[in-house]
């Protein structure tokens, strides 16, 4: 085993946690409301709300492991991977507003099927949204930008 960790990577960890916690409830909106769940997305008011506290979470995650005394080259690989997470999930956010009437009411979107959702949300709409934005990706700035994909309702 390795030595323990200290405040500051405790901190960092459950940061990221959290930020990666909100992204799965992001991701998992139609089936969370159909379920009747209660979860960080569902008890926001609105799309543009959900991805807007998401990348403040995404931003203070990533400020905290950008100031850590990891390997820089691990930590950008690592923050990469995490913002091309990100730029999926507020694609899939997007493509929730595009679909239901505007502004987004949560008992539209709960109305559509779960096939309609599926193809709309499918990896390759979302690929083909996010394809665009990678290259937008900049260690220097990760905690300082949020993505620039825009969210209506």
């Amino acid at each position: 085993m390795g030595a323990d960790i200290n405040k500051m990577e405790e901190q960092v960890l459950f940061e990221l946690g959290g930020f990666v916690q909100y992204c799965n409830d992001a991701q998992d909106l139609y089936k969370d409301l159909q379920n009747g769940m209660r979860t960080f997305a569902t008890v926001r008011s609105n799309l543009t709300k959900i991805a807007g506290d998401l990348n403040q979470q995404g931003i203070k995650a990533y400020g905290l492991l950008k100031s850590t005394s990891y390997n820089q080259q691990n930590k950008d690989r690592f923050l990469f991977l995490v913002y091309v997470m990100q730029l999926g999930v507020v694609a899939k956010l997007m493509i929730m507003s595009d679909i239901t009437p505007i502004p987004f009411r949560f008992d539209e979107f709960m109305k559509l099927s779960k096939q309609y959702v599926r193809t709309k949300l499918s990896p390759w709409q979302i690929l083909k949204i996010i394809l665009f934005y990678i290259t937008d990706y900049e260690y220097s700035l990760v905690d300082q930008v949020a993505p620039k994909l825009t969210v209506k309702g």
